[in-house]
């Protein structure tokens, strides 16, 4: 398998699963738009991996915020004229608590990780992906957005309203050659 030429943009590229996704699509050929929210963390994971400059770009970004996703978008039309995949893996875990004790922040703070930030992506990617007539999206999620348990219902809350914005995006690209997916991961 080959993906010369064409371009993946990597969120949480810094993290455990976006650094072996990095890793695989460098290996397979692929042009890298890498996102996280530290630029010297995204220069040390490139040379780490010894990408070629000519190869990738980094873009600092909070993908929680609305105008993140539109800029890394910008970036790799920029730099490789296409975006062809997009892998999320921004995330993180709230829980331990249960519902009557969770924190507000709790809540705000998943959603605008999981939801927010797939809600952003979808907006700045879809209508590009979608027109190409060959976009993927891939999206991490878990078992607990379908079967939240009695200590994380932040967290699975964020995961159901995320996995809802991806089944969207993908109904919006049916016919189109296009693909949104989601894989639960335990």
């Amino acid at each position: 398998m080959t993906l010369q030429n064409l371009t993946t943009i990597i969120t949480g590229a810094t993290g455990g699963l976006g650094r072996a996704a990095a890793r695989r699509f460098h290996a397979l050929g692929a042009n890298l738009a890498l996102a996280g929210t530290t630029k010297a963390k995204l220069d040390s994971l490139a040379e780490e991996l010894g990408i070629p400059d000519d190869r990738w770009v980094g873009v600092e970004a909070d993908l929680t915020q609305a105008d993140a996703a539109p800029r890394l978008l910008e970036a790799a039309l920029e730099r490789f004229g296409r975006a062809d995949i997009l892998l999320h893996f921004v995330g993180g875990w709230a829980g331990g608590t249960k519902l009557t004790e969770t924190p507000d922040a709790d809540l705000a703070r998943m959603l605008a990780n999981h939801a927010w930030s797939t809600f952003y992506l979808a907006k700045a990617f879809g209508e590009h992906l979608r027109e190409s007539g060959r976009g993927r999206v891939v999206v991490v999620s878990s078992p607990s957005a379908e079967h939240p348990s009695a200590t994380n219902p932040a967290y699975a809350a964020a995961k159901a309203a995320e996995e809802a914005l991806v089944k969207s995006l993908a109904a919006y690209f049916e016919g189109s050659g296009a693909t949104a997916n989601i894989i639960r991961v335990r």
